[in-house]
């Protein structure tokens, strides 16, 4: 155990090097309260590094306040930031800005040959679905044979907005343009990626597309939904500090929002699927403690901070867990990692020195 209390054990669990036949993903959500970009060595303690071939990180209130980021939008030194921490092995495939709302995604320099129909779109869900301090980014690509979709969202808070939350993810869902009004990756121009006017380390020159909106639960072999989703647990105060205090994490999930709405007919959120959760809720806390919220609303430990899926056969969820020993924002950053069959995908880069036939990956030997 470090200065961060528990992530060491996260790192611990994810040390396993990637492997030729499994593609292996690492998802973060966080919501940093509005507080400046950490530094990178802050950032190097949370992420485990190089040992996974993609790399989603999705943020709400980063950098900025809501209010603040409705005038300035940029995430430029959390992007930078985030460039630096991961190194010249990765390539920034996308980002993707909504207001506060941030999602960003790094490959495997040895997987951008293999990239293409890269999208990012987003969708406001906000004052009469016109501001943007409410809803969705998204960034979508092949890799392979499989289209994937990533979707970090911030949905509308307080203990009685289920049904606003529901009707948001379901607006996001179905009006996000996922394929087609906004920008695709040119990655045959990956040898730029060190020029970019806002960052040193380039990613590409950005095109428009015309393209038709697919039906996205259908069309997408791999989707990933993470965020500040707001979903509270429902009770009293004393009582959830009371069921805490004896560890009983099986009644607050009995009594959490989103695992109710998951097991309703029809509902948008049945079509997902979500780990074990084994870990204490992620908000609210007081500064740079792992108190609760002190103040006088006596907001309900909650867990608004989640990672879902798409159901598949071809897809293992490895690690499912918050980051406790993160104290920077009132909220704890959720992490999950995933394996999926790498079938159609070259993980390998061949060796030039030997006969075609032999092979070495440098993602393999990533140390």
């Amino acid at each position: 155990m470090n200065e961060h209390g528990e992530l060491n054990a996260l790192q611990e669990n994810n040390t396993t090097k990637p492997t030729k036949s499994r593609l292996k993903l690492f998802l973060m959500t966080w919501n940093m309260q509005g507080l400046p970009s950490p530094e990178e060595d802050y950032v190097k303690s949370i992420i485990p590094l190089n040992n996974h071939h993609i790399y989603c990180i999705g943020t709400q209130e980063c950098e900025r306040s809501i209010g603040t980021s409705v005038i300035i939008e940029s995430k430029q030194r959390w992007e930078k930031t985030l460039n630096n921490v991961f190194g010249k092995d990765y390539f920034q495939v996308q980002s993707c800005t909504l207001v506060a709302i941030h999602i960003i995604i790094f490959v495997r320099k040895e997987l951008i040959p293999q990239l293409s129909d890269i999208c990012v779109s987003s969708v406001a869900t906000g004052w009469k679905n016109q501001i943007g301090n409410k809803g969705g980014v998204s960034i979508s690509f092949k890799l392979g044979k499989n289209q994937y979709l990533f979707i970090n969202n911030h949905l509308p808070a307080h203990d009685d907005k289920v049904k606003e939350r529901n009707e948001s993810f379901e607006r996001i869902l179905t009006e996000i343009d996922y394929v087609g009004k906004e920008k695709k990756k040119n990655i045959e121009q990956t040898d730029e990626r060190h020029t970019s006017e806002t960052n040193k380390e380039s990613h590409g020159v950005l095109s428009f597309i015309p393209s038709k909106k697919p039906h996205v639960i259908k069309d997408f072999a791999f989707i990933f939904v993470m965020g500040d989703l707001n979903y509270r647990v429902k009770g009293n105060r004393k009582v959830v500090d009371k069921v805490l205090e004896m560890k009983e994490l099986n009644v607050l999930l009995s009594n959490d929002q989103l695992t109710i709405e998951r097991k309703k007919k029809d509902n948008i959120w049945s079509y997902f699927e979500e780990g074990e959760i084994t870990f204490l809720p992620t908000y609210k806390f007081e500064k740079n403690s792992e108190t609760y919220d002190q103040s006088k609303k006596q907001r309900i430990p909650s867990y608004t901070d989640r990672i879902l899926f798409k159901p598949s056969k071809k897809i293992s969820l490895e690690h499912y867990d918050s980051i406790s020993g993160v104290k920077y924002s009132d909220h704890r950053p959720v992490c999950a990692t995933f394996s999926i069959d790498a079938k159609g995908i070259q993980l390998e880069i061949q060796d030039e020195t030997q006969d075609s036939v032999s092979t070495s990956s440098s993602v393999c030997l990533v140390q």
